[in-house]
């Protein structure tokens, strides 16, 4: 089974173990890259990108 290489903002905060809140200030502020979709605005998350950054805060980098 191949899982998507994007993640919602919900799904990628789950995996870093923060609020989707807290996701979206951290990818405002360019932590996290993260990509606009449609005209609302949709942020969209790479997989590789968001798996990176859970590894840093878990080690506590």
């Amino acid at each position: 089974m191949q899982t998507a290489p994007c993640l919602s903002v919900t799904d990628a905060a789950a995996l870093v173990g923060v609020s989707p809140r807290h996701l979206r200030r951290l990818a405002a502020a360019g932590v996290v890259p993260a990509s606009r979709l449609g005209r609302r605005g949709w942020r969209r998350f790479d997989r590789r990108a968001v798996s990176r950054i859970a590894r840093r805060l878990k080690a506590g980098v």
